[in-house]
């Protein structure tokens, strides 16, 4: 399984659906996916457990994937502090280096705030 884009995570998935909660590593705000069904319905001839719990892992697998991919479209990706915030939580930097969460704004003082949008002294 392919690691979570964030560092907070809730599973909640049960046996017909799959859903995922990603928190914003600075605030903690939850992002939750689409929730996606399992298609149990394909499986129904299958008579053995084991199986179906097999093939149900394997869906959960590819809808965690799945969410995960589109928790990027939710998140930012702050490379200095490495860590994915929300929006709430995160600087557009006109004429910096980079784009920033408001943990390495706040430690990068006036000469990264030169370069914030709207920002006059």
């Amino acid at each position: 399984m392919i690691a979570a884009l964030t560092k907070k995570t809730t599973d909640y998935s049960d046996q017909k659906h799959f859903a995922f909660g990603f928190d914003c590593d600075r605030c903690e705000r939850e992002w939750t996916s689409s929730d996606i069904p399992f298609e149990q319905s394909e499986f129904s001839t299958v008579v053995h457990e084991e199986t179906k719990s097999l093939l149900w892992s394997e869906a959960h697998r590819v809808a965690f994937e799945r969410a995960n991919l589109e928790a990027q479209f939710h998140f930012n990706y702050c490379a200095r502090f490495e860590q994915w915030v929300c929006d709430d939580c995160f600087q557009f930097c006109e004429g910096a280096d980079e784009d920033v969460c408001f943990n390495c704004y706040a430690r990068a003082g006036r000469d990264l705030k030169k370069g914030i949008r709207g920002y006059n002294p």
